[in-house]
């Protein structure tokens, strides 16, 4: 039969897959609490609104 011969070996260790690197956001040209909650972010400099282009058909 097969024989398992790595059954005595036992790893506890927490593996890394993957590391983030953020940089430090500047905390400037900020919308009001009211504002940044209807616009979905409180940074003016990442506000992109969606607007529907006409179709061309």
């Amino acid at each position: 039969m097969y024989q398992d011969k790595h059954k005595d070996h036992k790893c506890f260790c927490i593996k890394e897959y993957a590391e983030a690197y953020v940089l430090p956001q500047v905390y400037e040209n900020l919308f009001s609490v009211e504002n940044a909650f209807k616009k979905g972010t409180i940074f003016m400099d990442l506000y992109r609104p969606y607007h529907q282009k006409e179709s061309i058909h």
